[in-house]
């Protein structure tokens, strides 16, 4: 993690927003107040910032995120640190972006009319990390494409060679819907190379939850998370079997998604 912060510090100073020391770590030198264009999440992946440089010059932003059975998205103009959005009975919805060391933290200046673009439990605010190119949505769609297309044909090492490092990069940046599928697909393809203990390895973060009824899992999730959690856990379920020695066959969720779409 240390490494991927370093990284996103290197990234910004090549923007000009901040210096990089000999130890790697960088510090604020921009005199001007602006939020960095470019893509933000937060831990788990819950919530993402896009910060965008219209034709004028000038920019713009779009928050979305999904805290429990609530969804937000609010956009709008930037002005300095400072954002607004308008609800649909003319409320300004009013945000402040604090610039941080690898991104940006997020608060409502107005929560009241804020919460009328999220819903009674929906909320923004939080800590967004810059992500680094591979983290990128249009990125990592190119990335598990390929992915799909080299392990459909069977080539199993460089269809690892091309998911593990986004697994590694970016799943603490991930929702829990794509974390799942990636290290599914990650584990599978292990164990197609041979490394059984590898893939047990990635699975373990679902070890406990394999254990469970699917009652049980589905009593500790919301309602519309609820049956997408289930999913990953069937899954890595079965691919927890095979990496134990089981010798079925099987076939990772994108992977078999990508066939019944072809």
């Amino acid at each position: 993690m240390m490494n991927q912060l370093r990284v996103v510090a290197y990234l910004l100073a090549l923007m000009g927003v901040c210096e990089v020391d000999a130890r790697g770590q960088a510090s604020d030198r921009s005199a001007s107040a602006v939020v960095v264009p470019g893509e933000y999440a937060t831990e788990s992946g819950w919530g993402h910032l896009l910060v965008s440089t219209a034709s004028n010059g000038r920019l713009f932003f779009d928050l979305q995120s999904a805290t429990g059975e609530s969804v937000c998205r609010i956009s709008g103009e930037l002005e300095g640190l400072e954002g607004a959005a308008t609800s649909e009975d003319g409320k300004d919805c009013k945000i402040v972006f604090s610039r941080r060391l690898a991104g940006v933290d997020v608060a409502t200046i107005t929560p009241e009319a804020c919460r009328d673009l999220c819903g009674s439990n929906g909320g923004v605010a939080g800590f967004y990390m810059y992500l680094p190119m591979e983290c990128r949505a249009n990125e990592l769609s190119g990335t598990r494409r390929m992915f799909k297309d080299r392990y459909l044909n069977k080539d199993y090492r460089s269809a690892l060679n091309t998911l593990k490092p986004v697994l590694e990069t970016c799943g603490t940046v991930m929702d829990f819907v794509d974390l799942g599928d990636i290290r599914n697909d990650v584990a599978i393809t292990q164990l197609k190379n041979g490394l059984a203990h590898d893939c047990l390895e990635t699975l373990k973060p679902y070890f406990a939850d394999a254990a469970r009824d699917d009652g049980e899992i589905l009593g500790d999730w919301p309602a519309d998370q609820a049956e997408a959690y289930l999913r990953v856990i069937r899954a890595a379920r079965t691919n927890i079997r095979l990496c134990r020695g089981n010798n079925r066959v099987v076939i990772p969720l994108n992977v078999k998604n990508a066939r019944q779409e072809n």
